[in-house]
């Protein structure tokens, strides 16, 4: 592991870090062998804005590592070759500029405080590592591949297909808090857009959404082959379902298995059948299944996984939903916890949803229910609920539905999740549900945890 230690090994005062920090910031970048890497910084955007390590230390840490020597004071291939400069790095993201004042900025996660300057240092340090990771076999390894004691785990994440199948679209949904209305407004996507998108805490999907234009997808695979198709943990086709192309779509999902097969043989493949809501009702089976044949058969000898969906259900929820349980580290333990927890407190059902999102990361049934889709039903509608709150600036927080039948619980859960409880004995009153929930909390958040000491790319 990468060991993380201060310049001398001891930690020094906050004046000096500020001091060594806003020193090494204001020094100047030059990849000194290849001048041109720069170029492809102005496509990375921010990265992390607050990290759990100093950015100077783990800048010189990754020296060390690089260089295979322990002694501090040794140059490592970062600091030989590279120097950062704040107009360089100005020029690349839209980050405000570095802060003179000392004062102490609150950074939520931390456990404390961090100065203004050292929060804008480590967004500009994790951005430029990030872009010349893909220019640097020993630094990308380091990076993608989780030989570094880094505080997130990254998963990169290609999202393709052809031009205006929804790509941008879904991902805004998901992540961004877009509804499906809004959408409208998206432009087309040139080349390609690096978002890097918090999951779960300490997941960090390093998602590539990449434009679908003929000449966008030619590159691709011919100059970009490499740096776009190497390590990466999951690939997402969107096939627009009225697309009057559907062999050349077809040849360029095959183009990308290929590539994928070349570079990353051990990804993921998950096929989306997309824009469903415009077919009619009573065809949608017969022509998603005709689909799924086909693509199934196409992408031999790799494994797909094929999902209808439409932004303007809840079919977009459980696709994505089931893509970012297949990243979690421990989600068998997750699962066995959910279990006796819903055991303990005598619940048909027990949701937990990620916090951000609101997909359903794992669940627990007891009881057999009739709606096989009931769980990304729920996810949409809270999500819809938990906007409409903060369009009238107040946070969501619980809930409590009941009936006759059942009561459905929704609340805070860890600081990354929420939690749904569904009761059907109507002789357990709500207040012990709750503090069950409340007693829960605890352990689960240990198992997270535990989930951040573990490595996210164990097969």
């Amino acid at each position: 592991m990468l060991p993380i230690v201060s310049r001398n090994g001891v930690a020094n005062s906050d004046q000096e870090k500020d001091d060594a920090l806003t020193e090494q910031f204001e020094s100047q970048f030059v990849p000194t062998d290849n001048p041109s890497d720069l170029v492809h910084i102005t496509h990375v955007v921010q990265v992390i804005s607050v990290v759990s390590y100093r950015p100077l230390d783990v800048l010189e840490a990754m020296d060390r590592y690089l260089s295979g020597v322990s002694h501090s004071k040794t140059k490592g291939p970062l600091t030989r070759g590279l120097r950062i400069t704040s107009s360089t790095l100005e020029g690349a993201t839209d980050a405000p500029k570095p802060c003179s004042d000392k004062r102490e900025v609150s950074n939520s996660g931390l456990g404390g405080s961090h100065s203004a300057t050292q929060r804008v240092v480590s967004s500009h340090v994790y951005t430029m590592l990030f872009s010349l990771a893909f220019f640097n076999e020993d630094l990308h390894k380091l990076v993608f591949t989780q030989q570094a004691n880094w505080p997130y785990f990254f998963f990169q994440v290609l999202l393709m297909g052809k031009s205006g199948s929804g790509k941008t679209s879904m991902r805004s949904i998901i992540f961004a808090n877009y509804i499906a209305r809004d959408t409208r407004r998206l432009g087309a996507t040139i080349d390609v857009e690096h978002s890097h998108v918090r999951f779960l805490g300490n997941l960090v999907l390093n998602l590539w959404d990449c434009g679908g234009q003929e000449a966008f997808m030619e590159n691709y695979f011919a100059s970009q082959r490499d740096n776009i198709f190497r390590n990466v943990e999951v690939l997402i086709y969107v096939f627009d379902v009225e697309s009057r192309e559907l062999d050349k779509d077809m040849h360029y999902y095959q183009s990308c298995l290929e590539a994928i097969l070349q570079n990353s043989p051990e990804a993921k493949i998950f096929c989306l059948v997309h824009k469903m809501d415009l077919v009619q009702e009573d065809q949608r089976d017969l022509i998603f299944h005709e689909r799924e044949e086909d693509l199934k058969r196409l992408s031999r000898p790799l494994d797909c996984t094929c999902f209808r969906t439409s932004i303007w259900d809840e079919t977009l929820y459980r696709a994505w939903s089931s893509i970012v349980y297949m990243l979690i580290p421990n989600v068998k333990e997750l699962e066995q916890s959910l279990n006796q927890f819903a055991n303990i407190i005598d619940a048909d059902e027990v949701l937990l949803f990620e916090r951000a999102t609101f997909l359903v990361i794992s669940h627990c049934q007891r009881r057999n229910h009739r709606d096989v889709h009931r769980f990304e039903k729920v996810s949409n509608i809270i999500k819809q609920f938990k906007l409409s709150c903060s369009k009238l600036a107040a946070q969501f927080q619980s809930m409590e539905v009941r009936n006759s039948n059942f009561a459905a619980f929704i609340d805070i859960f860890t600081s990354n999740t929420y939690v749904m409880v569904i009761m059907s004995d109507p002789a357990i009153p709500s207040e012990a549900t709750l503090i069950n929930i409340r007693n829960a909390k605890k352990h689960f958040e240990k198992l997270e945890r535990v989930s951040q000491a573990q490595s996210a790319l164990a097969k």
